[in-house]
């Protein structure tokens, strides 16, 4: 039966508690790992000491399945690449990373990373909020101008959206 767009147990709580109580839900770890939403190892493993799961077959290594090991990455990993920028600033990366999961001590929850290739030197800057990027993008760029006589030749980032947005 389906009332406001949920399906309602006809026989109540009561039942549902019976089934789940009576070890008659039993199934392999890949299925339950499926069925509960790709849950890690120690969830199903918590529902299998305190007896509302059993498992048809031996707990496999908790390594991730294969649609985990897909959703966890972001983006495909880089090839090793072994060219180098031949001079100061022919090249910066940057990254953006953020919210933090707890504000630092002056209320900062993003950080963004500028990387020159030729050097490894790195510049890091928090950030209260992420619209605050382009501003920090151009403090940097004249400061680097400044500090090597040289502009930034070429820029490098995910592409997220504070890189391509209209300021960009």
């Amino acid at each position: 039966m389906c009332e406001h767009n949920l399906y309602i147990l006809e026989q109540g709580q009561a039942t549902f508690m019976t089934i789940l109580n009576s070890n008659k839900l039993r199934g392999s770890f890949e299925l339950w790992h499926s069925r509960l939403g790709h849950v890690n190892h120690d969830t199903i493993s918590h529902l299998i000491k305190t007896g509302h799961l059993s498992l048809t077959s031996v707990l496999p290594n908790p390594s991730l399945c294969a649609s985990c090991e897909q959703a966890k990455s972001k983006c495909v990993p880089f090839c090793l690449n072994e060219k180098r920028a031949s001079h100061i600033l022919d090249l910066v990366h940057c990254d953006l990373w953020g919210p933090a999961p707890v504000c630092s001590n002056f209320g900062f929850q993003y950080y963004v990373i500028f990387v020159d290739d030729y050097s490894r030197f790195t510049w890091l800057y928090p950030l209260h909020l992420k619209y605050e990027f382009y501003d920090i993008f151009v403090h940097f760029k004249s400061f680097v101008k400044n500090q090597f006589n040289t502009s930034i030749k070429a820029f490098q980032s995910d592409g997220g959206t504070e890189f391509t947005n209209n300021r960009m």
